[in-house]
Formats: C-alpha cells, sequence, structure tokens
C-alpha cells in the first residue's frame, strides 16, 4: 500500500526515530521540522502517528502541535498522565532534551 500524505510519512519518521534508546533506557524522539500548525497524535490507536503498545498508554493520549517557535505537547485527559521533566502537565513547550513520560513505562528523550 503506497503512502502518498505527508502527515503520514512524518508519522513513519517518528515511529523509527523512537525505536532508537538513548541511556536510562529512554526511546529517543527526534521531532521534525514541518510548518507550524501541523499534529501528530501520540497513543495506542492504530490512528497514531506515534503509536505505543503499553497498556497504561491511552488510545488517544497526547498530541504534538508544531508552534512558532517549537512543539507543544498536548495531554488529551489521559489516564495515567503525561510528564515532562518528572511533572505532569496538560501541556507543555517541548525543549531538545526534555525526558517526556507516557503513562507509567514509556519514556521518551526529546531532540529537536
Amino acid at each position: 500500500m503506497r503512502r502518498t500524505s505527508s502527515h503520514r510519512r512524518i508519522g513513519d519518521r517518528l515511529r523509527v526515530a523512537a525505536t532508537r534508546r538513548a541511556a536510562g533506557d529512554r526511546r529517543v524522539l527526534v521531532l521534525p521540522d514541518v510548518a507550524p500548525g501541523t499534529q501528530l497524535l501520540i497513543g495506542r490507536s492504530r490512528a497514531s502517528d506515534l503509536r505505543f503498545l503499553e497498556p497504561t498508554v491511552s488510545r488517544r493520549h497526547a498530541a504534538l502541535q508544531r508552534v512558532d517557535g517549537g512543539w507543544l505537547l498536548v495531554d488529551r485527559a489521559s489516564t495515567h498522565g503525561t510528564f515532562v521533566n518528572g511533572r505532569r502537565v496538560d501541556r507543555a513547550i517541548l525543549a531538545d532534551g526534555d525526558h517526556v513520560d507516557l503513562g507509567r513505562h514509556c519514556r521518551l528523550v526529546v531532540r529537536t
């Protein structure tokens, strides 16, 4: 099946990047340089751009929104929460090197 959507290709690149491991058993999430307004969904759902099979990650756990000057991480009322650098957040602008935890066991380090 051929994918023609640029949005889907970005999601594919995120999936590949998130499989690389960083120190401390965190997966590396390399955020692409795309136009402001781009949104990427994170969760267990097959419709997610960045999909995790971990049970404590909600189907529609969070979203990444490209804004002027960076990426905004928005929790979508997840059950087990979204954390940036150890603090539970509803929304947060991400910086290079931030640690993001989704649910209880999905640990990411952000690279911009």
